[in-house]
């Protein structure tokens, strides 16, 4: 029904409207002010151990954060948090997050600003929740919540958004980037061409540039600094990329470019015969064998990201 609502407005020249539902939250104009019975059954269906807020800003909003605890008695290797995609959100990655747990690490799932248990009336493709990012890190350093050296895994959006906080974090030692994007810019038109064909028709450079600049207009944000390029090419983290050759949503070339971007501490795998949807639910085990033996790699004998 958005699909169709969407196709109907821009066919018409309505590019505000896209403007506006690409920024918009899913919990735009709605009050998110504690911990929900729908957080508390997601926690307790899930095995969720403990369920954090931590506010940021600005834009002010409250970042929930689910977090389970290694399995066993030992203390944690480390602290991986797991950021979800552009059209979900924590519940989908949490068995993400389990295995890292079973790996001995703590894992934090993440609500990014907007989704969720979180606040926030926009997404800004990264700009300002890399920001959110540190500051809850920060907040649950405080509570004594982060173990050993942080890493960082990411699918999609939450892919672009691990980048963009390890390019602006050093305590981010090892990031994990699945399917991510290379810049707000490169993305709107292929995300467009795919799943609204008829307005892709319609479409032109110059117009698809205006409908990005408004969207940043609207979520009071730079659009050109959403490029994920940059973050990557100055990070001291160490970065996997993981990135089917058949995605047709976030297309393969994106990981070509963020992998020609980064630096000696990048490695990118692509993965033959892989879309966007089937590398999420990695059937053959590929992304959570490779992503594991990098968090083992990089994160074994660092230092305390608190």
């Amino acid at each position: 029904m958005v699909a169709a609502l969407v196709t109907l407005a821009l066919l018409a020249g309505c590019d505000s409207f896209l403007a506006e539902q690409m920024v918009k939250a899913p919990n735009a104009g709605r009050s998110v002010t504690a911990i929900s019975a729908d957080d508390r059954l997601f926690a307790s269906v899930y095995g969720i151990d403990r369920i954090e807020r931590v506010e940021v800003g600005p834009p002010a909003a409250a970042i929930a954060c689910w977090i389970i605890e290694p399995d066993g008695d030992a203390p944690p290797r480390g602290t991986i948090f797991v950021l979800h995609g552009f059209g979900d959100g924590p519940t989908w990655m949490a068995g993400k997050a389990r295995v890292f747990a079973r790996e001995g690490y703590r894992a934090i799932l993440v609500s990014l600003r907007g989704y969720a248990g979180s606040s926030g009336e926009h997404r800004t493709f990264t700009v300002v929740e890399r920001r959110d990012l540190t500051q809850v890190l920060d907040g649950l350093s405080e509570r004594g919540l982060i173990s050993g050296p942080v890493g960082v895994w990411g699918m999609s959006y939450g892919a672009a958004t691990a980048i963009a906080w390890a390019g602006e974090d050093p305590r981010v030692k090892a990031v994990v980037a699945v399917a991510g994007f290379s810049s707000m810019r490169s993305v709107v038109p292929q995300f467009t061409s795919t799943l609204l064909p008829l307005v892709a028709l319609t479409m032109d450079d110059d117009r698809y540039r205006q409908i990005v600049d408004a969207a940043g207009v609207e979520g009071g944000f730079d659009p050109d600094d959403a490029d994920l390029t940059r973050s990557i090419a100055k990070t001291s983290a160490s970065v996997l990329l993981l990135h089917g050759t058949w995605d047709a949503i976030v297309p393969f070339e994106h990981g070509e470019r963020l992998a020609a971007a980064g630096g000696p501490n990048t490695r990118f795998v692509p993965l033959p015969h892989q879309g966007h949807i089937s590398v999420w639910f990695d059937v053959d085990g590929a992304v959570e064998r490779e992503a594991v033996a990098w968090m083992h790699r990089w994160l074994e004998g660092g230092t305390d990201g608190g």
